[in-house]
């Protein structure tokens, strides 16, 4: 929504004023959620008012960073997700905006490239009312449907029809058509929906992830618009036991990976964040030290993939680990500057993420040079 100049100052002045009320209660909300004592109660305050970081950021960077006065002094130079957000839109072409956002145009333009992505079988219309009785619905296979705009995994689900005709969805939900069909139309209300075929875990990894395929974040950067674009951080992203799709990221298992060889460092569960876990809470497995398989074909397809996105700096890219290989999900351009340096953050080194989104930034703000008329 544009504002008219006239009112653009007064309109910050509200919402300046709203966010010094508001502030407040969400630390006093969330503070209790992070048992956080009285001096983390303060910082965030204060990096909510001086600099608009949301007070959650601020607690769940404190209670990761622990004890460590070296992480603990990093926390308040990182930004929050939000903000993070905002600006990776500002330093990006709305062309590569538009693309990473439209799910099924990103697939096409990745295998178009040779990048492997999961078969598409249709789009759902919004407002649809779709006939399931036939083709891709009555062929056995799992299936993975999510927003055509989808953002961070909301609103994904499962689909597969049973031996008996009726339809399971989700790990433990089992409907008839007629059901299934009053479940989309509710989905359809918000955005059309992808259906693509389930990728079913790697059987390499099955002890550490055995109901869903495990997902690499690989975050990709590129030093100046044009340019080539290169791996400089990713983590595993595990469900627990039970799920086939996630819902969130509180409850996924996250470790981060060493980018030169693909080695899993300790992991980390955001819903214990001052916890570290050498093995799997839920199946025992070993974490810690464990190599991953084609480690090296996941870092070559995402240097192919950054072509498609030519003038963003940074994109995560959620990688499937499947039976038959890795293949690319999907390309995220809004995302978290803390999770593309959790590594660094762990292990309390530097990382390039910060200096080249200045040297972006420094670019934008610079004059475009005009051609002079002939």
């Amino acid at each position: 929504m544009k504002v008219h100049p006239v009112l653009r100052i007064p309109c910050l002045l509200v919402a300046r004023l709203l966010w010094l009320v508001r502030c407040p209660a969400i630390v006093l909300s969330q503070r209790h959620h992070y048992n956080a004592g009285f001096r983390s109660a303060l910082s965030a305050l204060w990096s909510g008012w001086a600099h608009g970081k949301h007070p959650g950021d601020t607690f769940q960077y404190l209670a990761l960073a622990g004890k460590s006065t070296g992480r603990r002094a990093l926390v308040d130079s990182m930004p929050g997700s939000r903000q993070a957000s905002l600006a990776l839109q500002y330093l990006s072409s709305s062309a590569d905006l538009a693309m990473a956002s439209y799910k099924r145009r990103t697939a096409e333009r990745l295998a178009e490239i040779g990048v492997p992505v999961p078969r598409t079988f249709l789009e759902l219309a919004r407002h649809a009312i779709p006939d399931v009785s036939g083709a891709p619905w009555n062929s056995g296979i799992k299936l993975l449907l999510k927003p055509r705009h989808g953002m961070q995994a909301k609103g994904i689900l499962t689909v597969q029809q049973l031996a008996n005709g009726d339809f399971q969805v989700g790990a433990d939900t089992i409907l008839g058509k007629l059901a299934l069909t009053a479940t989309l139309v509710a989905a359809l209300k918000a955005d059309s929906l992808l259906v693509q075929e389930y990728v079913n875990p790697s059987t390499a990894l099955r002890d550490l992830s055995p109901d869903a395929p495990p997902v690499i974040r690989v975050f990709s950067m590129r030093r100046a618009p044009g340019g080539p674009s290169r791996p400089v951080s990713a983590f595993l992203k595990l469900l627990p036991p039970g799920l086939d799709v996630p819902y969130g990221v509180d409850h996924l298992l996250l470790i981060p990976i060493n980018i030169e060889t693909g080695i899993l460092d300790a992991a980390i569960l955001f819903d214990s964040p001052d916890r570290r876990f050498d093995a799997s809470p839920w199946t025992g497995a070993p974490v810690l030290g464990v190599k991953l398989p084609e480690w090296p074909l996941i870092c070559e397809i995402t240097e192919r993939a950054g072509a498609i996105l030519p003038d963003t700096p940074l994109i995560g890219w959620d990688i499937l680990l499947g039976n038959s290989g890795p293949v690319i999900l999907e390309a995220n351009t809004g995302v978290s500057l803390f999770r593309a340096m959790l590594r660094e953050f762990e292990h309390g080194l530097p990382s390039q993420v910060p200096t080249t989104l200045q040297a972006w930034a420094a670019l934008r703000r610079s004059p475009q040079p005009t051609s002079k008329p002939g």
